[in-house]
């Protein structure tokens, strides 16, 4: 496939893997040619490209794994025409996503298939400081907040949970068992609770995040103009 550079009339063949796949393969050429940068563009990674892979995660999203890609990420130059090599070997993160929609808030360098399974995976860069809640526990004071860009009603829902969790250093309802019974009772109104000491607007805000009516939520822009406050 070729790629147009956006400031010349240069072009950049950039290597394509098929995945013996025509649907997976049309969804990464449509990615490629969305892409507006060479770093951006998404590729076809065979299983054997990656070493040493290991379950670190796992939720109603799907399961992460952390393992060592032997080829390393694409790197592109430019020295009077565009030349492509790659860094060495790095540890990346593999997620399966069955059935999500999310935007992905780490950088994605491609997709592969598990070869045990047929379950297709995507690689994303690996996040070595752990999970949201495994870096609140050891960084919880030099935290950090960057606008993300969260747009969906969904989004915003998750973000009351993530301010929670930024007031607890804990995962949201960590006293009790997470059941059916915890379910029914967060249907019917029950939020997470708050560290001693949160200010109250801090509270309102995540509360109103976690509105049970969508309709109800705040959008990015108000999320982002409370926060500025």
């Amino acid at each position: 496939m070729l790629v147009f550079d956006e400031f010349s009339s240069e072009r950049y063949e950039v290597l394509e893997n098929t995945s013996g796949n025509k649907n997976i393969d049309d969804c990464i050429k449509e990615f490629q040619l969305k892409a507006t940068s060479f770093e951006d563009i998404i590729e076809w990674i065979s299983f054997n490209k990656f070493d040493n892979v290991q379950k670190i995660g796992g939720g109603g999203f799907g399961l992460v794994f952390s393992a060592t890609w032997l080829d390393g990420k694409r790197k592109i130059y430019y020295e009077g025409k565009y030349t492509q090599s790659r860094t060495l070997s790095c540890v990346v993160a593999l997620k399966t996503l069955p059935g999500s929609q999310n935007n992905f808030l780490k950088e994605v360098y491609g997709i592969t298939p598990n070869t045990t399974n047929n379950e297709y995976l995507m690689v994303f860069q690996y996040a070595n400081k752990g999970s949201l809640h495994e870096f609140l526990l050891s960084n919880i004071r030099q935290l950090n907040w960057k606008n993300l860009g969260l747009s969906r009603k969904n989004d915003e829902s998750i973000f009351g949970i993530i301010m929670t969790k930024a007031s607890t250093g804990k995962p949201p309802h960590y006293k009790v068992e997470y059941n059916k019974i915890l379910a029914i009772k967060i249907c019917n109104g029950l939020r997470p609770e708050f560290a001693n000491g949160t200010p109250d607007c801090y509270i309102q805000l995540a509360n109103k995040c976690m509105d049970a009516n969508p309709s109800n939520r705040p959008n990015a822009s108000d999320i982002y103009k409370n926060l500025s406050k």
